[in-house]
């Protein structure tokens, strides 16, 4: 390869990397800040919790983390978030 295209494709490295980066950064901080505005009881944000503790698990089921998946706690069911705030 040329010093010009392995330039190029360092450029192109950076800004991929950057542009993942920022996707990921974006997802995370807005559902958090989503979180944060609803009220602490509020069915919709005990669903986005349970939601994320369920791909939680999930991830540490399909590769292989029994230690992190046996930290985390079962979902609570919808029905008795509800039956608590109603």
């Amino acid at each position: 390869m040329t010093t010009q295209s392995t330039e190029s494709q360092a450029v192109a490295s950076k800004g991929l990397y950057n542009l993942c980066y920022y996707l990921a950064f974006g997802a995370v901080y807005a559902g958090q800040l989503a979180m944060e505005a609803l009220p602490p009881d509020s069915i919709v944000r005990h669903g986005l919790r349970d939601g994320a503790d369920a791909a939680h698990r999930a991830w540490a089921r399909t590769h292989g983390d029994e230690a992190a998946e046996a930290e985390m706690e079962l979902p609570v069911e919808a029905a008795e978030v509800a039956a608590d705030v109603l």
